[in-house]
C-alpha cells in the first residue's frame, strides 16, 4: 500500500486539491445566490415603505391627481426587484400596470406622489431639490403640482430647476395667493 502511494503521490496531490477547489467554488456559489438579495430587499422595503407612507402616498395622489385611480401594493418578490408596485386601482379585479395605461405626464405626477410621500415622511427640514417636476404635465397636473411645491416651501426650503416659463410664472403667482416667500435665480 506504501508503495502505492508512494507511486501515486502526485495523482492523489492533484485529486485533493481539485477537490478543496471544489468546495471552495461551492462555498463562493452560495454568495452568488439571489434569494438573499431578494430577502434584504425585502426587510428594507417593508422598513422603508411603512403603512404610514403609503397613506402618504395616497394622500399625495389625492393631492395632485384625484382621477387616478393607483394604489401602492406588496406584491411577489423576484430577484430581488422591490416588493411594492404601484399598480392601477380597478374595480374589476384586474391588475394593470401604471405603464400600460398611464399617459407619461400621469406617469411623472405618480412618481412625483411617491417623491413627495417620501421627503414629507422625513422628520428633517433639510431641502427638498426637484429637477424640472412638470415636464409631461399637462395643465391641471402643472397647476397641482405647483401649488404642491409651493404648500411644501411654507415649512421648508425647496430648490426648483426648470426652464420653463409657466413654471415660474405659476410658481410666482401661488407663492403670492399663498403668501409663501420665494426667489428665484
Amino acid at each position: 500500500f506504501h508503495k502505492w502511494v508512494y507511486d501515486n503521490k502526485l495523482t492523489i496531490e492533484t485529486a485533493i486539491a481539485n477537490l478543496k477547489k471544489k468546495q471552495d467554488l461551492n462555498a463562493a456559489k452560495a454568495f452568488l445566490t439571489t434569494n438573499k438579495i431578494t430577502t434584504e430587499s425585502n426587510l428594507l422595503a417593508d422598513t422603508l415603505i411603512t403603512e404610514a407612507y403609503i397613506a402618504r402616498f395616497n394622500a399625495e395622489i389625492q393631492r395632485l391627481a384625484p382621477k387616478l385611480q393607483v394604489k401602492l401594493e406588496k406584491a411577489a418578490s423576484q430577484k430581488g426587484s422591490t416588493p411594492y408596485k404601484v399598480l392601477i386601482d380597478t374595480d374589476s379585479g384586474i391588475k394593470c400596470k401604471p405603464e400600460d395605461i398611464l399617459s407619461e405626464g400621469e406617469q411623472r405626477i405618480v412618481a412625483l406622489s411617491a417623491f413627495f410621500a417620501d421627503a414629507t415622511g422625513r422628520n428633517t427640514n433639510t431641502p427638498i431639490i426637484i429637477d424640472d417636476p412638470i415636464s409631461s404635465l399637462d395643465l391641471n397636473y402643472e397647476s397641482a403640482a405647483t401649488r404642491r411645491i409651493v404648500e411644501l416651501a411654507r415649512n421648508r426650503q425647496v430648490i426648483v430647476f426648470t426652464h420653463r416659463i409657466s413654471m415660474l410664472t405659476g410658481i410666482e403667482e401661488t407663492c403670492q395667493r399663498l403668501g409663501v416667500q420665494h426667489k428665484e435665480n
